[in-house]
């Protein structure tokens, strides 16, 4: 009946009015406050060495502390296994190491050199050998309870699956940690920075659908300085939340973005070293495209598609500097053939088949495959991603609080995992509650947003089309 339709068209119309507060920029804290906090956590200025764009040590000096790390972490071998494929102009590698917790033994390095590719692979299971022995210092209380003492999050704003045991009144552990966007220290559950062994019992992140704790590597990064292994954390934080929303732009026709985002980035506005990776994986038939998908985070986030063999590979990168995204990006699609080929990562697979708790299909419509498709999709040039290029992590880090900032986002939780014997390697662990993860069970409120516009379609732009 026309009453009821327009009850719920109003109602559809408030729910999306009030999404616009959402990303509403947030008041920052004083910069003596930050500085202080920055501190008190170690964080200090980190600069990179002349000629490295994104890291704070020199290739060969972190190839020397990654071959001693490899033997402490337990990594059994190291293999190159570019030549696996016919893609040529980059280099991939794999660690193995049997021992760790996860559901892939395998960490993976990908770089325009092989000492670069061979560094990746053994920090990736580094960083996961500190995250297995990171058990925190537990605080037992109920929410209800222990936000009135002290600052404490709100489990609710974590990516709980649908079916969470959680309720305020349930007694779980907490760990101290600091909030890097409000300068303030601030308790957060444990299930959420630490593995399922090492969070006790009455896990929030438990799935009875999915019969397991749903935790992942998201978030989770490792440097040679604390600002540096930030910087990779938050970046494939936002990624993550940018790469979700791109999918459910394209997957739902009703929302007027899909006439301006995701874009298709020029492949001759790209910078000569990413050009080469780009003619490398093209030169033996490879197809390959690159999007910027970036989000209202407005850090640089891009997306590759490589069609090799009549077979799709995916890879996607966030950083402030655009041109660094782009290669990063371009780095993983052909890491993602390689190691299909390689069949060593029993979590990542190109084609979805059933492998369970392993499985990572992409179930979209054909007409959202499509859009990538489409030869009339909206372009941009690399130089028109608005980013910052430094020579400081610490500088890059703090360009990205702003941005978050400016979002709306509240908070950019970190616990630093580091263990001793690792050092000078860092390992980090990030969480921005708001933001949408690869969680399959969980939708946030961005998305849920996002979602409002295929139900209702705007009368004119909306606020973020008209800046």
């Amino acid at each position: 009946a026309e009453p009821e339709l327009d009850r719920f068209v109003e109602s559809v119309a408030r729910a999306r009015r009030a999404a616009d507060g959402l990303t509403g920029p947030t008041a920052a804290p004083s910069p003596a406050a930050v500085a202080e906090l920055d501190a008190s956590f170690g964080l200090e200025r980190s600069l990179k060495r002349e000629g490295e764009p994104r890291f704070c040590l020199t290739i060969e000096e972190a190839h020397a502390h990654a071959e001693r790390l490899a033997e402490l972490v337990g990594v059994t071998r190291v293999a190159m296994i570019t030549r696996l494929s016919e893609l040529e102009g980059f280099h991939v590698s794999q660690a193995a190491r049997p021992s760790g917790a996860w559901s892939s033994s395998y960490g993976s390095g990908k770089s325009s050199t092989p000492q670069g590719a061979m560094v990746g692979a053994i920090m990736e299971e580094t960083e996961k050998w500190a995250q297995e022995r990171f058990v925190g210092q537990p605080r037992w209380s109920s929410y209800a309870a222990l936000r009135d003492q002290v600052p404490a999050l709100d489990p609710r704003a974590l990516d709980l699956p649908y079916d969470s045991p959680y309720h305020e009144d349930l007694e779980i552990a907490w760990h101290e940690c600091v909030d890097l966007l409000s300068a303030e220290r601030i308790h957060v559950p444990l299930a959420a920075i630490a593995c399922s062994f090492n969070a006790g019992h009455n896990n929030i992140l438990f799935c009875a659908r999915g019969s397991r704790v749903t935790f992942s590597t998201n978030g989770l990064a490792s440097g040679f300085t604390l600002a540096e292994a930030l910087v990779h954390g938050t970046c494939e934080y936002i990624e993550r939340h940018a790469a979700r929303l791109a999918e459910l732009r394209v997957e739902n026709p009703g929302t007027s973005r899909r006439e301006t985002w995701p874009r298709r980035i020029e492949l001759g506005s790209l910078p000569p070293s990413v050009a080469r990776l780009v003619e490398g994986l093209q030169a033996n038939g490879g197809q390959l495209e690159l999007w910027d998908i970036s989000s209202e985070v407005r850090v640089p986030t891009v997306y590759a598609r490589l069609v090799q063999d009549q077979e799709l590979a995916r890879g996607w990168a966030c950083h402030p500097n655009p041109a660094l995204a782009a290669q990063m990006a371009v780095l993983e699609a052909g890491q993602t053939v390689v190691a299909a080929i390689a069949a060593g990562r029993e979590d990542l697979i190109i084609k979805a088949r059933s492998l369970g708790r392993h499985e990572r299909a992409n179930p979209l419509r054909g007409s959202a495959l499509a859009y990538w498709k489409d030869p009339d999709a909206p372009t941009v040039a690399l130089s028109e991603l608005r980013g910052l290029v430094s020579n400081d992590a610490y500088a890059e880090l703090d360009w990205i609080r702003q941005r978050l900032r400016e979002a709306g986002l509240r908070r950019l939780v970190a616990v630093d995992l580091t263990q001793e014997a690792m050092r000078p390697a860092r390992a980090v662990r990030v969480l921005i509650p708001g933001l949408e993860t690869n969680n399959p069970y969980y939708t946030g409120p961005r998305a849920a947003a996002a979602l409002l516009d295929d139900m209702l379609p705007w009368a004119s732009p909306p606020r973020e089309e008209r800046r």
